[in-house]
């Protein structure tokens, strides 16, 4: 049985404030942390046609055929690039695992005339290496709301690095103005408690964060994922539900199990 299904069995039977009650008792003498939170963000119907991109007059472009990555669908239903994080206020006293606390350096190419990847998750002060491994030039524009705006123009096999210092309240939208068809984001957070959706619709947000109530948000492409239904009720207009994590072993999850997204709201956009 899963976590959530525990967690909820228990609160049904001893009542919502005997449960916290409980909670509380059991955190003393152990690490207020709870485990890994997982799922799955499925398509649930027939997937709307991908736009037609159009590559310009740009030769490397008319070669590569770079395909629109808006909406990246499985053959088994999984959503690709949703992007998922925690917040609340414990969230800003969680220093998390050592192993996650490693500076790291992430790299954003572009390659096929598309960006890679599609979504850049880093933890501010960490670095980021712009690089063009196309022979064409490309320029990465990126507007942040808390970090300094760039505007980069890269030769064939160019290189910049800069240091994002600012946790972002959502992704940033990066864009070619050279080939206005690319796109991607980069999500600056303080911790290290955000995850992108997988080709196959996964997501894992890693173990760790204090065992109590969070808040969990869901966006895609410039979007939040409003009205999406879950175990723990439907998300809000900004994409939001609210999650009340019991302690638990590093290994063992919070199951939030399959997220079923109808069709028709990426149809509206």
């Amino acid at each position: 049985m899963s976590v959530l299904k525990k967690s909820l069995l228990i609160m049904a039977g001893l009542g919502i404030p005997a449960f916290f009650a409980g909670l509380a008792t059991f955190a003393e003498g152990a690490p207020p942390h709870a485990g890994p939170i997982t799922g799955r963000i499925v398509l649930a119907g027939p997937r709307p046609e991908p736009r037609e991109l159009d590559p310009g007059r740009d030769r490397c472009c008319q070669e590569a055929l770079p395909s629109d990555e808006s909406l990246l669908v499985s053959d088994e239903g999984g959503l690709a690039n949703v992007v998922i994080w925690a917040s609340g206020p414990p969230i800003a006293t969680v220093t998390g695992p050592p192993n996650l606390l490693e500076p790291s350096v992430h790299e954003l190419t572009n390659k096929g005339c598309a960006f890679q990847p599609r979504v850049t998750l880093l933890r501010a002060g960490e670095r980021l290496v712009l690089t063009n491994a196309d022979p064409t030039t490309h320029n990465l524009n990126a507007t942040f709301r808390k970090n300094p705006s760039f505007n980069v123009v890269l030769a064939p096999q160019a290189r910049r690095e800069l240091s994002l210092d600012a946790a972002e309240p959502k992704p940033a939208p990066v864009a070619c103005n050279i080939h206005p068809f690319m796109r991607a984001w980069v999500l600056v957070r303080d911790d290290p408690y955000a995850a992108v959706s997988d080709a196959s619709g996964h997501f894992e947000l890693p173990a760790g964060l204090p065992a109590g109530q969070i808040r969990l948000t869901f966006w895609h492409e410039g979007r939040y994922l409003a009205g999406v239904p879950t175990p723990a009720g439907v998300t809000d207009r900004r994409g939001r539900i609210g999650l009340t994590l019991p302690l638990a072993e590093a290994s063992t999850p919070y199951e939030l199990g399959e997220l079923r997204i109808d069709p028709r709201w990426f149809a509206a956009q």
